[in-house]
């Protein structure tokens, strides 16, 4: 009920928020189209292998009505007592010389990232040892960001005609030179080119309704046809039929979609093993300390969950999804739960009000983190807040340095 109370709220209501859209197809897709069709079937096992238990089912499906509730309470309560102030002037003339720094920087890091897929293609070395991962990590969530921050910029700030067309033409080279499958996952990627498409179609994308279907149909039909790409080989195109209906339903009950199924696995960890009292979100906040320095540094909550669902219940690996109520509960217990549902309002209309700003970054960084939210929300969350604080340095912090050099220097040539 919650679900479709949301999103009545949402396309009717609401004033426009990308985030919220993202919320709200997140929790349809997640929290009921993919329970419905993992339930139709005759297996006595949930998709992450744990028993099929009434009981656990229940409590979940109470956990996430909890969430539901304090997350779309909140956000009206908030919103209610929110002056939001629309920016529609044109953004600073720094801004716009940025276009030709990072493009500068751009080229070097797109060449860069070519090499790199040169050496993965000719060596197959996809797995990386510890130290060489630390440094792929800070690349490719960091400094590859750059070309995607450089093409947002020109698109928000070039008048459309031919020799702009060009220049997209090129910069969208150079996203796919750093954003692309064989560096990055689909999770990474994706957040990458809707915000693009957004950018692009700024003035068209202009409502709630058109941000719900744009990303439930990613979701829905985009998300899952892609998988043709790794699961079929090129010599087997035209030759091999595809069922697309049973493709798409496919996607939903494998496990991609496990969040759901993951909380009644938590809520079994805890009868087991207690709550963890905060020490996972303490993992989170610090998830820039280094391993080796901190030697009892907590584990992702998905790795903590898989681990446990690998030895008990048969599981075949740890690298499962997290949701915010399984990481709530696990450190709070149902406290936790309705904390995140109410931190999870802050953040939408944080994010809101970012896209509203006179400052580009600000509004760039506000499109791409509205789409990662499908990967904060699926969790786990450790990984997120590493990965969107890359990105923070990348679109916000790096560009705020680039520009205040150029103040500097003025400042100085003037004197």
């Amino acid at each position: 009920m919650p679900i479709f109370v949301g999103t009545y709220y949402y396309i009717h209501i609401q004033r426009f928020s990308i985030a919220g859209g993202a919320v709200i197809v997140f929790m349809f897709l997640f929290y009921f189209l993919a329970p419905i069709l993992q339930l139709d079937n005759d297996s006595y096992e949930l998709i992450n292998n744990a028993k099929y238990d009434t009981d656990l089912l229940l409590c979940g499906n109470l956990f996430v009505f909890v969430f539901l509730t304090t997350y779309f309470i909140a956000l009206f309560i908030i919103l209610q007592n929110t002056t939001l102030k629309v920016h529609v002037g044109k953004f600073s003339s720094n801004s716009v010389r940025m276009v030709y720094i990072l493009f500068f920087f751009s080229v070097i890091i797109a060449q860069r990232s070519y090499n790199e897929m040169a050496i993965i293609i000719s060596t197959f070395q996809l797995e990386l040892d510890a130290d060489e991962r630390i440094v792929a990590m800070f690349q490719r969530k960091v400094l590859y960001m750059i070309p995607f921050v450089t093409m947002s910029v020109y698109i928000l700030t070039k008048k459309k005609n031919f020799y702009v067309f060009v220049g997209f033409i090129i910069l969208l080279f150079l996203v796919f030179l750093t954003k692309n499958p064989l560096l990055d996952r689909r999770n990474a990627i994706g957040p990458v080119y809707i915000s693009l498409l957004i950018f692009v179609f700024k003035k068209k994308i202009n409502s709630n309704i058109k941000i719900f279907a744009l990303l439930f149909v990613m979701m829905v039909v985009l998300f899952p046809l892609s998988s043709l790409l790794t699961h079929i080989s090129i010599d087997e195109w035209g030759e091999k039929s595809v069922n697309y209906g049973e493709l798409i339903k496919e996607h939903f009950v494998d496990l991609h979609y496990d969040a759901w199924a993951n909380i009644p696995a938590s809520i079994l960890y805890v009868r087991k093993n207690g709550y963890a009292f905060g020490n996972q979100l303490l993992g989170t906040i610090t998830f820039w300390v280094p391993r080796s320095i901190w030697e009892c540094k907590p584990i992702s909550t998905g790795e903590l969950i898989g681990n446990f669902l690998m030895q008990f219940e048969g599981l075949h690996f740890n690298n499962i999804s997290s949701t915010l109520i399984v990481e709530g509960y696990i450190d709070f217990g149902i406290f936790g739960i309705i904390l995140y549902g109410f931190i999870l309002a802050l953040f939408v209309v944080w994010l809101e009000k970012m896209y509203n700003t006179e400052r580009i970054y600000d509004e760039i960084f506000s499109v791409y983190s509205s789409i990662f939210i499908f990967f904060i929300l699926r969790g786990a969350l450790m990984p997120a807040v590493a990965y969107l604080t890359g990105a923070w340095i990348s679109i916000v912090l790096i560009p705020s340095l680039f520009n205040k050099v150029i103040i500097l220097f003025k400042f100085l040539k003037v004197k």
